[in-house]
């Protein structure tokens, strides 16, 4: 997926545990770089052009919760 997201280094991304499971992933609390966050893993299967332009959708929306937060 292309957009204006940073490219992460999945090396630098340690899962923790399961939080949640929603309609297009699984949540994990994880950390980044030394860092709490939360990590949505998507499913394996090939996704859907709905299904991608959903996620930018909800990608477009997260970025307000980090400046509220």
């Amino acid at each position: 997926m292309t957009g204006p997201w940073p490219q992460l280094n999945e090396n630098d991304l340690l899962l923790k545990r399961k939080i949640a499971k929603g309609g297009f992933g699984l949540i994990y609390e994880a950390e980044y770089q030394g860092k709490r966050v939360a990590a949505k893993q998507l499913p394996s299967r090939k996704p859907s052009y709905a299904d991608i332009t959903m996620m930018r959708h909800e990608l477009s929306l997260l970025q307000y919760v980090f400046i509220l937060f």
